[in-house]
């Protein structure tokens, strides 16, 4: 039996609903800007065989080694990253088609996001997704794999947009 440091359990939490974290993400999940604290609570936890180093910045859970890392919600773990830095109360990842769900607390209180990956010919089925009655209330983040793609997408939930282009660029929805 291992006890573990309130780094540790965060960073196990987010694996457990990610699946694979790079070190980057649990350095900036842990607020370590030069990466060597975060470097020490990913040794420990491979050591309590509670993670696995898939590649040198690749984390994953131990029964997912044989797997390749989900590219789509690594991407999403940055854009959350991104809105929630180190106030992340809660999140989750079994809400088709939210990626990640996040609920943050910071100085604007707390926020409850839901970020959604939308490949390319997709955007009407997310379109109609974020539309429908029982859709819930979060602000929905829209990661986007090109600008012309939010030309498509008519959601009339708060939102805002996202695309990567050497960094992630987000800005609000019409």
């Amino acid at each position: 039996m291992f006890f573990m440091t309130k780094d540790q359990e965060r960073v196990l939490s987010v694996l457990e609903k990610t699946g694979c974290l790079r070190t980057d993400q649990a350095a900036k999940l842990l607020g370590d800007a030069k990466g060597e604290y975060t470097e020490r609570v990913l040794r420990q936890l491979r050591y309590m065989q509670m993670a696995y180093f898939k590649t040198e910045t690749v984390v994953m859970l131990p029964h997912l080694s044989g797997h390749s890392p989900d590219v789509d919600i690594r991407s999403a773990v940055d854009v959350m990253l991104g809105i929630a830095g180190g106030s992340l109360l809660a999140l989750s990842s079994d809400r088709p088609p939210h990626k990640l769900c996040v609920l943050t607390d910071d100085k604007n209180g707390v926020g409850s996001y839901a970020v959604i990956t939308v490949p390319e010919g997709s955007e009407q089925l997310i379109s109609f997704q974020s539309n429908t009655p029982d859709a819930d209330k979060r602000t929905l983040i829209l990661l986007l794999e090109s600008l012309d793609q939010q030309e498509k997408i008519n959601i009339r939930t708060p939102h805002f947009f996202t695309f990567f282009d050497g960094k992630y660029r987000y800005f609000e929805g019409k």
